[in-house]
């Protein structure tokens, strides 16, 4: 008996790490919870960085940071970008998304993500350093 319940436990140890996916390939969440992971992709470090009521801190360029937050919520990801070059820092809003309960989301933003900013300016945060680089020249 002892040994049965012995490959019973090594047989679930076993399969609770596997990943479950449905039919199109996509990781789901076997425990429900609802994982979005953010992604820096810009040359720029983000403080801040909230999705809703969820605060994921700072996430600087070349990182991502994972949280679990509230399912089928549709939100913007805020945060502060810091200018270092400018000695500025600028609060950004993406579109608003929502994240499907159950399941893993990522998001990257780049420097072609859209964003609007605290200073009146919608564009990708490319464009967005840029005119903030052209209007410290001019002050």
């Amino acid at each position: 008996m002892k040994k049965i319940l012995i490959v019973l436990i090594v047989y679930l140890l076993l399969f609770a790490g596997c990943e479950n996916n449905d039919n199109n390939g996509n990781n789901v969440n076997t425990n429900q919870n609802t994982i979005l992971t953010i992604k820096n992709s810009t040359d720029y470090n983000f403080t801040s960085v909230s999705y809703g009521l969820v605060n994921f801190g700072a996430i600087n360029s070349g990182n991502d940071v994972g949280k679990d937050v509230p399912a089928n919520n549709l939100r913007p990801i805020i945060f502060t970008m810091f200018l270092s070059h400018i000695v500025e820092e600028v609060i950004c809003t993406t579109d608003a998304l929502t994240c499907e309960e159950g399941k893993n989301r990522s998001i990257t933003i780049n420097k072609n993500t859209v964003v609007s900013t605290d200073r009146g300016i919608t564009d990708s945060i490319e464009s967005v350093v840029f005119a903030l680089e052209m209007q410290s020249k001019n002050d």
